[in-house]
């Protein structure tokens, strides 16, 4: 079983005090990040819905590629395991793929490989 969760990774804190927002994803307890390309200040971030508050200037749009990006990882994750050949680096290779077809900024997806080696 693979479980994936949108949150705000206040263990990578900024210079200019802002955290990145992550995808965690977890399989047979061994999880892995990646990253969503955006970053916001805590006090703009609702842990419990997993989204971006209004107090945030720009929430709207913010959310609508929050929520955009967690849908192509959750397509992809769910492709491979209907495949049963679910892995980290099957993963990142699926969706270096969809980011070609779905205008992803290849930059955009980028893995915490040290999780999961």
């Amino acid at each position: 079983m693979v479980y994936y969760k949108l949150i705000l990774n206040d263990k990578r804190l900024k210079a200019d005090q802002i955290y990145p927002i992550v995808i965690r994803v977890t399989s047979n307890r061994i999880s892995t990040t990646v990253s969503t390309g955006i970053r916001i200040h805590e006090k703009d971030w609702d842990s419990i819905k997993g989204i971006i508050r209004n107090t945030h200037p720009n929430w709207q749009v913010l959310n609508h590629q929050l929520l955009d990006f967690y849908s192509n990882v959750q397509r992809c994750i769910i492709k491979l395991q209907d495949e049963r050949v679910f892995s980290f680096d099957a993963l990142k290779r699926s969706l270096i793929e969809q980011s070609s077809t779905n205008h992803i900024p290849q930059s955009k997806i980028s893995f915490n490989d040290s999780s999961h080696c």
